[in-house]
């Protein structure tokens, strides 16, 4: 199957949510945006550090890094990125984006914008896409089987790349797309981060936009975490986390469920 095949069915499996962030691409070209220009190499944070065996690497971005992911795999993404859970959320700066049921069920998803990267994270449930669908590229990146898309790049007044994985044994599919200095190797390397959540460590769970309170406690319990609500009158129900969805954080630690009205 050719990548933009590949492209084609995603954005088709997923709906028009996805397929808002996978328009911009198309066509293949293997230069990058600004070939020559070079960026210090970003560095693993400091709450990670000794997590990870080596630190991860990106042509360009902020100074550091931050781990995000879902079902125990995560990847760096610039510390800087904004995380979004909700469905019709506009963008507000390059953004983790998290795709649920919801997302597919009312048609809607934050629009791209120029000059906005992103990292789209959601489930194989979901997409429909299966590791043997991303024929393109099959590789073991730290300990994990990889199945990826080829870096898809289309140019025009900014050049924006993209590139679609997935990991065997984990239900996360990642989208990161790119329109920075050199977005070809930006995507390759954000790929090429992914590994298993750090040994000692969790995540904070994707939890849907409008769960209730009483299920979204219920998702950090399952994940090792503890959750607190605001003390507001009924109804209410969850519309973020603090810290984020996909964050890699320490077993037990106390998560802060953001509410509102509905």
């Amino acid at each position: 199957m050719t990548a933009p095949i590949i492209v084609r069915a995603l954005a088709l499996s997923v709906g028009a949510s996805l397929l808002a962030l996978t328009a911009c691409t198309g066509g293949t070209d293997d230069t990058d945006a600004s070939p020559t220009s070079k960026s210090p190499p970003l560095s693993v944070p400091s709450h990670l550090s000794g997590q990870v065996t080596e630190p991860t690497t990106a042509p360009a971005g902020p100074s550091a890094l931050r781990w995000v992911g879902m079902d125990g795999v995560v990847v760096a993404v610039p510390e800087s990125w904004g995380t979004s859970v909700a469905p019709c959320a506009a963008p507000d700066g390059d953004t983790v984006w998290f795709m649920g049921v919801l997302s597919m069920r009312i048609d809607c998803a934050p629009q791209p914008i120029d000059g906005v990267s992103s990292l789209t994270i959601t489930s194989t449930r979901l997409s429909g896409l299966s590791l043997h669908r991303l024929a393109d590229h099959d590789s073991t990146i730290h300990g994990l089987n990889v199945s990826s898309s080829d870096a898809i790049c289309r140019n025009a007044a900014i050049t924006v790349c993209s590139v679609t994985f997935t990991a065997s044994g984990s239900d996360a599919v990642f989208r990161v797309v790119s329109q920075a200095d050199q977005p070809r190797a930006f995507v390759l390397a954000v790929r090429d981060s992914i590994r298993r959540v750090p040994s000692g460590r969790t995540m904070v769970p994707f939890i849907e936009y409008g769960t209730s309170v009483v299920k979204a406690k219920q998702q950090l319990t399952d994940a090792g975490l503890r959750g607190q609500s605001p003390g507001v009158a009924f109804p209410h129900s969850t519309t973020g986390t603090d810290p984020p969805a996909g964050s890699v954080v320490a077993f037990g630690q106390p998560v802060e469920l953001n509410v509102g009205d509905g």
